[in-house]
């Protein structure tokens, strides 16, 4: 049985129970969560119904775990149950079908993927004869493991209408459920069975291509890395060339630079001594200044407080003449004032020696050969690709005209 559950037929009748007894009366709900017929099935195959009203609802959230998800639905009878699927399920070690008949444990030697039961001998043995089983590849148990992850996570049904996958739309790639043909895909003229399709699968083209696409690109890699590692060497030797050429020219030109150094320090030292003596003589005038300014300024105050309005209008006249003195001293020194700002021309080194650089470094970025061959494949198989797609395009509208 699928990893989902198909839609149910009658009061809580799945499908997987209608198929063994077509005939049989509807069970009817138990007091506890699932119908009988279901229940068994249920237990082996991972799926769990569980009556959905307004006092469960969050209990089941709760305890639906974080790897299950909603995959089905039963509404019959208004209780509204949810199927719930874990993913990847897990074989068992004894036999599926042994243990839904309540037979004694038995040991299971396959698994069959497809319906997802583990199976002993005997009950591998009808699987093969069954008209439903018998095309199923079965594994060893212990080989269920090495199966890819992502192959087990596999969606089985659709993720909208979550009914099992029938059909498969040639024209969008895509595999479709019966709600899905007559909802989306009304317009499209190539769709086939989903049995028709998956046959023979591991010998298409398709997965040929896939292994070939693989093996070209292992084939690729492993010659990029042998080739990556020996451009590292050559490169490395290239570089220890141009330290080499480097340090030459720097053993040529370093007692000339020492030269220009003293120079250059004996300059500095200069400009540095005489720009201390003349910013001294300014500051001790800015402070003068300062002094006389503060001077005024208190004697504007206390006649402010303490002189009458006949000595301070005729001391007014006393003030400004020294106020207007100050101005004009500030003035003659803002004039005087000069801001020095001391840069470096850099001068060009290799000009001293009569020469143009050090070196210059030549960087050359070629095209690897394996690259170049991998992707002319690639755009030879995605030309032939389009050439195809546009064929067949061509002969579909051929057809509907």
């Amino acid at each position: 049985m699928s990893s989902c559950l198909p839609s149910c037929w009658g009061d809580c009748r799945c499908r997987s129970s209608a198929n063994e007894n077509t005939t049989s009366a509807p069970e009817k709900r138990t007091s506890t969560t699932t119908c009988k017929n279901c229940e068994a099935k249920n237990k082996k195959s991972g799926l769990g119904c569980r009556k959905r009203n307004d006092d469960t609802r969050s209990r089941d959230k709760r305890n639906s775990g974080e790897n299950q998800e909603i995959v089905g639905g039963c509404w019959s009878g208004g209780h509204g149950c949810f199927i719930t699927s874990m993913h990847p399920p897990k074989p068992k070690t004894a036999c599926s079908i042994c243990e839904q008949k309540k037979k004694s444990r038995i040991t299971a030697e396959t698994f069959c993927p497809e319906c997802e039961e583990a199976l002993c001998k005997s009950c591998a043995e009808h699987h093969k004869l069954s008209k439903i089983s018998k095309d199923h590849h079965t594994i060893p148990v212990q080989h269920y493991s090495e199966i890819p992850t992502f192959v087990l996570k596999t969606e089985q049904c659709c993720l909208d209408h979550k009914l099992e996958y029938e059909m498969y739309c040639v024209d969008h790639k895509h595999p479709c459920c019966v709600r899905c043909v007559s909802e989306n895909h009304v317009d499209c003229h190539n769709l086939k069975p989903l049995n028709d399709v998956v046959h023979n699968a591991k010998s298409s083209e398709l997965l040929n291509e896939i292994e070939k696409s693989i093996d070209d690109i292992s084939a690729y890699l492993e010659t990029a890395q042998k080739e990556r590692e020996e451009y590292v060497r050559k490169f490395e030797e290239q570089i220890a060339q141009c330290r080499k050429h480097k340090n030459l020219i720097k053993s040529l030109i370093t007692d000339h630079l020492d030269q220009l150094d003293q120079k250059m320090e004996a300059e500095l030292h200069t400009r540095e001594s005489d720009y201390k003596v003349a910013s001294e003589k300014t500051i001790g005038e800015i402070e003068k200044r300062r002094e006389n300014v503060k001077k005024i300024a208190d004697d504007i105050s206390a006649m402010r407080k303490y002189a009458s309005d006949r000595q301070t209008f005729l001391a007014m006249h006393l003030l400004n003449e020294s106020v207007g003195k100050e101005q004009n001293a500030v003035y003659e020194l803002s004039n005087n004032m000069e801001h020095i700002e001391l840069t470096v021309n850099e001068p060009d080194i290799t000009a001293v020696l009569e020469a143009q650089s050090l070196g210059n470094l030549k960087v050359i970025s070629l095209p690897v050969d394996s690259v170049f061959k991998i992707k002319k494949k690639m755009k030879e198989k995605m030309a032939t690709k389009q050439d195809n797609s546009r064929e067949k395009r061509r002969q579909q509208n051929a057809v509907e005209k």
